[in-house]
Parts: C-alpha cells; sequence; structure tokens
C-alpha cells in the first residue's frame, strides 16, 4: 500500500511539472495553455559551428580546417583569441532583440560537442558551452 500511495504521490507531482512545459497534441505543438504554438526559426549558423559554405571557404570548409587555416596565418596563440573575440561578439544582445521584433519566437543554436567535453576527454564536462548558452538566453 506505501508502494503504491507513494507511486500515485509521484505521478500526481510530475503532472504538474509537466504542466508549465510545451508539449505536443498530435502534430501540434502546444503551449502550456493548450493553444496552438507555431515555432518561427532563425539560425545562428557560423556563430558557433563556422560554416564553410557561408564564409567562402575552399572545399568543403569544415570547422577543423577553418580553424587551420587560420593558424596557418596567425599562429595557434591568436587563433585562441580570434575564436574567443569571434563568438563574444558574433551574436549580441541587439541582434537577438532585432530577431524578435522581426517575429521569431525560436532561435536554432548550432554548437559542437567540444564545448561541452574536450575532444581528447570524452565524459568529462566543462562550462565553455554552458556559459555560452547562458548569455544568450
Amino acid at each position: 500500500m506505501r508502494y503504491i500511495k507513494s507511486t500515485i504521490f509521484l505521478l500526481l507531482f510530475a503532472m504538474q511539472l509537466y504542466a508549465g512545459f510545451f508539449k505536443t497534441l498530435g502534430f501540434d505543438i502546444v503551449d502550456p495553455d493548450g493553444n496552438k504554438f507555431i515555432l518561427k526559426g532563425y539560425g545562428l549558423g557560423g556563430w558557433l559551428v563556422p560554416e564553410g559554405y557561408m564564409l567562402h571557404t575552399p572545399g568543403f570548409g569544415s570547422p577543423s580546417s577553418i580553424r587551420n587555416q587560420i593558424v596557418d596565418v596567425i599562429g595557434e596563440e591568436e587563433t585562441k583569441k580570434f575564436f574567443e573575440l569571434y563568438r563574444k561578439n558574433y551574436v549580441t544582445e541587439k541582434d537577438i532583440e532585432l530577431i524578435a521584433q522581426w517575429g521569431f519566437n525560436s532561435i536554432r543554436l548550432p554548437f559542437h560537442y567540444e564545448f561541452f567535453s574536450p575532444i581528447d576527454s570524452p565524459g568529462v564536462f566543462i562550462d565553455d558551452g554552458f556559459d555560452i548558452i547562458d548569455t544568450l538566453l
């Protein structure tokens, strides 16, 4: 009996938490009040993952090849500084305000897992990616 009471309590608690979130209803996304919600998204491509087609780099322009080309020109240390400034200044709060004024209600944020876990240390977590997302929010 105790198990049943605990289970019912947890289910009721979980339902209350779930009530405050967007969810799907059939093929629709609905807000916490049950109103149909249409996502109008804007992609921030090129910010956290340099994309070759946007930068018009030769070949496929993978993020690592773009980074390597920059290293060839200015060296490793200056490349680190460059990308720190690039990430800090590519998107500003004014940009996000403007995107909202244009009528968009969501943002697609492409990022690489290396912002959350070092490439050479899988399973280890770092704050870099979370800090970047926090500034966006």
